[in-house]
């Protein structure tokens, strides 16, 4: 249940910041940004933030005996560890892709998408 809520939150967090820099990508589209290198800008500062996984999964691995007390579950299992954190990479992974996907679709001659250099 931790997993999915996690999960859940991750994702929305992270295609908000994502969705939030469409006019980004649309100006540097304009400026003739290819659609592959505004995909991968969002994917390196996204795993730049995830990139801490291995200290949460140390952290864990370091208070299992308070979570032994609370819960029954060896935090130091090893599929437990590898299933947590792939999820949890996999689901920022979508998180960057779809938006930014949908972001470097957009026409960047929309009004929409540049409205802050659009004359008043």
């Amino acid at each position: 249940m931790g997993l999915i809520l996690a999960s859940i939150g991750l994702y929305s967090v992270v295609s908000y910041i994502v969705s939030q820099r469409t006019r980004e990508f649309g100006i540097r589209r304009a400026l003739g940004a290819q659609g592959g290198d505004l995909i991968w800008r969002a994917l390196q500062s996204t795993l730049s933030r995830r990139s801490g996984g291995g200290s949460r999964v140390v952290f864990s691995v370091g208070v299992d005996r308070l979570a032994i007390q609370w819960t029954h579950v060896n935090t130091r299992d090893p599929l437990v560890l590898v299933v947590v954190t792939s999820v949890i990479m996999a689901v920022a992974l979508m998180a960057t892709l779809i938006p930014a996907a949908r972001a470097t679709s957009a026409d960047p001659s929309s009004p929409f998408v540049v409205t802050s250099l659009a004359p008043h």
